[in-house]
């Protein structure tokens, strides 16, 4: 439950900020039998899949050390499956990443985003 929580309130925190640097949030945890991508956003005109790590703790290493390889790759495969989906065309494309700390009271520690995280 607290897990549940956690990332939740993360992805608020990322997409307020994301909002306010001009992304326009399109659509928030698109989910498939591949998995769930948190946010696709359009960033001018880019269609931006935005993963998004929200850690309360560093117990288990900072929130970037948990984008793996295996995850990169599953979230390509999300992404062309949701641009099948929806019947999207030839657009450009990236993949962004929210790493988003907080503290023991679960306010935000820090947050960056990383563009063209993979």
């Amino acid at each position: 439950m607290q897990r549940k929580i956690i990332g939740e309130l993360g992805e608020r925190i990322a997409e307020e900020l994301l909002a306010s640097y001009g992304y326009r949030i399109i659509e928030k945890n698109y989910r498939c039998l591949l998995g769930e991508i948190d946010l696709i956003a359009k960033d001018q005109e880019d269609l931006v899949f935005v993963e998004v790590r929200t850690k309360s703790s560093s117990a288990y290493g900072k929130p970037a050390e948990s984008i793996t390889k295996t995850k990169q790759q599953r979230l390509r495969r999300l992404a062309h499956h949701y641009l099948l989906k929806r019947q999207i065309g030839e657009v450009a494309c990236r993949f962004d990443v929210a790493l988003v700390e907080l503290d023991k009271n679960l306010q935000t520690k820090s947050i960056q985003i990383i563009k063209n995280a993979f």
